[in-house]
């Protein structure tokens, strides 16, 4: 009767464990559900609130919009650079000798993040057309929601805010998402990411459809964070797109709202535009940075150039991508501290790599900059940028290999990337009124030309002065201020 007793006591005490198990899973599940619900009913609320400010800057949008001035594009300074590059004479001695630095320092622009694409719950009822797009060599396809397909015939203030309504009624959150997506995917910088908006809303729209291409465009960029206007000219023909930068843009027209600068990205004649007021809603959106501060992600191809290495004659293969040269090209002509802080795609760092690993191994850190400079000195064809192309141009590093010369400027921007890339040292750019050059932190003291900056000494590199040495600046800029351009 005992034993009996024990078991049931047994039997009952497993059974309320199990029970107790179940309902706890129960509960669990109950739990993870309930969070689910939770997220996805914020998600909904918070699109909700995303239409709801886009439908109300439509009905802005219906102002009366006024006129207002456009500046005249502002032109780079064309440095008076020499037919022949200058050659040292060995024999010179190099003083101790600390250069003059301006007070101004030439910094590039901070970044700010755009923000991480999230999946938007999209209704079901949503009816897609497929687009397929062709950028940096990769074949993207997208989605988007067939409402989008609308038309602008007219560019009145009701027409555009008609055609606004329309894009946030329809599932644009889908859209955005899949474009910040490829902008992650593929690395593009903020100007990359308009070249690829750009390149989609001429996919969707016909040719003949320029303002519904302006029109999407702003819509994609508002959405993805970036201060964008529109404007239109005085004879309700054209609708333009202006871009808010953190960087200088030259050869492009341009008009100042609250204090900054928005570029007209158009060839338009205008001399004026009608925009809007400035709209407040609150939300801290960003001017768009130039800089390329991570290699852009193209399909992997490759070219070579033969670049002469030594007195010998002897010649070493740097590959680049072809599908970077278009990105590079379309780039608008900005100040050279972009240059000077963007990156370079993994076939150049690779290809530079499998030249450079060899050569400077076993050497000091002196060594090995004296080793880059004069592969700059041998490899490097000068020719000035008003023979070579007709215009000034500044070379992103890739851009380098890309032609058969070089002048000062892309000179100096490449070695302080090598420098930077295959040493870890610091090095700054140097500006002259007519002349770029660098200067690179030592990790020992040397004697030579040098310069200050953020009291640590840097060393004079002329990449252009052929046949220098580590601290041998060009003798008619000893008592010249230079500019120094600061490098992340």
């Amino acid at each position: 009767m005992k034993l009996k007793y024990s078991i049931l006591i047994l039997l009952c005490t497993m059974f309320t464990l199990v029970v107790q198990a179940q309902t706890g899973n129960f509960d669990k599940k109950k739990s993870v559900q309930s969070f689910e619900d939770f997220k996805k009913k914020q998600s909904q609320k918070f699109e909700n609130y995303k239409k709801d400010k886009q439908l109300a800057f439509a009905k802005f949008l219906e102002q009366k919009w006024k006129e207002f001035e456009l500046f005249a594009a502002q032109q780079p300074v064309e440095r008076p650079k020499p037919i022949d590059p200058p050659v040292a004479d060995p024999n010179d001695t190099v003083a101790d000798v600390k250069m003059p630095v301006a007070p101004t320092i030439i910094k590039p622009a901070e970044e700010k993040p755009v923000p991480e694409p999230v999946k938007p719950i999209v209704p079901d009822n949503v009816e897609y057309s497929k687009i397929d797009i062709e950028f940096a060599g990769h074949n993207l396809s997208l989605k988007y929601d067939r409402v989008f397909n609308i038309d602008l015939p007219q560019i009145t203030e009701n027409k555009i805010a008609e055609y606004w309504t329309k894009m946030a009624k329809g599932s644009f959150e889908e859209l955005v998402y899949q474009c910040l997506q490829i902008k992650k995917d593929l690395k593009l910088n903020d100007w990359g990411y308009y070249m690829f908006v750009n390149a989609l809303a001429n996919e969707i729209y016909s040719p003949q459809q320029k303002n519904e291409k302006v029109a999407l465009t702003a819509f994609i960029l508002d959405n993805s964070g970036y201060k964008i206007r529109m404007g239109r000219d005085e004879e309700n023909k054209e609708l333009v797109l202006l871009v808010a930068s953190a960087d200088q843009i030259y050869r492009k027209s341009f008009f100042v709202f609250s204090g900054e600068k928005y570029y007209l990205l158009s060839d338009t004649q205008a001399k004026s535009i009608y925009t809007y007021d400035e709209w407040k809603d609150g939300e801290q959106k960003k001017a768009i940075n130039l800089i390329i501060s991570q290699p852009v992600k193209a399909v992997n191809s490759s070219q070579t150039k033969m670049i002469k290495s030594g007195q010998d004659g002897n010649e070493i293969a740097i590959e680049y991508n072809p599908n970077l040269r278009e990105f590079y090209d379309k780039a608008p002509f900005s100040d050279l501290a972009v240059y000077f802080n963007s990156e370079c795609s993994e076939n150049v760092v690779n290809s530079l790599r499998n030249v450079f690993t060899p050569v400077l191994s076993g050497k000091t850190k002196t060594e090995q900059v004296a080793a880059l400079l004069r592969f700059i000195h041998e490899g490097m064809p000068y020719k000035t940028d008003k023979e070579q192309f007709g215009r000034e141009k500044y070379f992103f590093y890739e851009e380098t290999f890309m032609y058969p010369f070089t002048d000062c400027e892309d000179n100096a921007i490449l070695f302080t990337y090598l420098v930077r890339k295959f040493t870890g040292l610091k090095t700054v750019g140097l500006l002259y009124h007519d002349h770029a050059a660098a200067a690179v932190r030592l990790d020992e003291n040397i004697e030579g030309n040098y310069v200050v900056h953020n009291g640590d000494k840097y060393m004079i590199c002329d990449p252009t002065y052929f046949g220098s040495r580590i601290g041998q600046a060009m003798p008619q800029y000893l008592n010249e201020s230079a500019q120094i351009i600061e490098i992340k």
